[in-house]
């Protein structure tokens, strides 16, 4: 079997791995054979940069970072071509993403203008370029995340941001009586988006277990900490509920607001 490095190609294995992470050291590697079997392999750090800017800042408990820390390897194991997730410190991540099949049947890179000819193919090059590239990243996520913080200040004043990077604003209060892990809660969810969709309308609570994951973390987190009776508010950005895949009508560059009403938790 014949081993190809190629360079250039990796950055577009970065997009779906990456998101909203950022690569710090890896390997990526492509292996065709003649019968047009293919496997593609990258290996290496990662940083989610949101848990890395808490981290750093001292704005996230070693409790709150285990959370997320899960929550990321939830998000990540979810394609099953992620191997391996190994958690190191301050937001960075080993990683083992491995995809095979034997659809591809020839590979052909063709320089085609002055530019791609002038090219060099060589670890340095491809090093700037990354460079460029996570500038670009880390710009668009800063502006991402103004314009979250803009919208927000101006629909729902009052609300909060925790410490995962959504906001919340309670709009009731409960009878003091929470729920505990593991108790078959209801709640009542509401969900829509800034853009004006309506993806699901109140009147017909959920019920589920509570901290079992049954249902999407955004929910679960806010209904432990809600009472009995409580209503309340969420505004998250659409990457930070659903990650990178598409969820249904959702757009992705949408602002997501969950209306939750804690009706009732009884034991299993």
């Amino acid at each position: 079997m014949k081993r190809l490095k190629i360079l250039l190609f990796t950055a577009l294995l970065i997009v779906p791995i990456s998101g909203c992470y950022i690569p710090a050291s890896f390997d990526a590697e492509i292996e065709v054979g003649r019968a047009g079997f293919y496997k593609i392999t990258f290996e290496g750090y990662m940083a989610e940069m949101n848990l890395f800017n808490k981290v750093v800042k001292d704005h996230i408990s070693p409790k709150e970072e285990a959370e997320r820390v899960e929550r990321l390897k939830n998000d990540l194991m979810r394609d099953s071509s992620t191997k391996l997730f190994e958690y190191f410190k301050k937001g960075h991540f080993r990683i083992k993403w491995e995809k095979q099949g034997d659809i591809l049947k020839t590979v052909r890179i063709e320089r085609v203008g002055e530019e791609a000819n002038q090219f060099v193919a060589n670890e340095d090059s491809f090093n700037a370029l990354i460079s460029k590239a996570n500038e670009k990243i880390l710009a668009s996520l800063k502006l991402r995340q103004q314009d979250f913080e803009s919208y927000v200040s101006s629909n729902y004043p009052n609300a909060k941001e925790n410490n995962l990077g959504y906001f919340t604003r309670v709009d009731k209060q409960g009878d003091g009586v929470e729920p505990n892990k593991g108790q078959i809660v209801s709640v009542d969810i509401a969900l829509k988006a800034n853009t004006g969709e309506v993806m699901r309308a109140a009147g017909s609570p959920i019920p589920f277990i509570l901290g079992s994951g049954e249902i999407i973390g955004i929910i679960d987190e806010n209904a432990q900490e809600m009472t009995i009776g409580e209503e309340r508010t969420v505004i998250a950005t659409y990457e930070s509920v659903f990650g990178n895949q598409p969820s249904g009508n959702i757009p992705q560059d949408a602002f997501i607001i969950f209306e939750l009403i804690l009706i009732a938790a009884e034991d299993n």
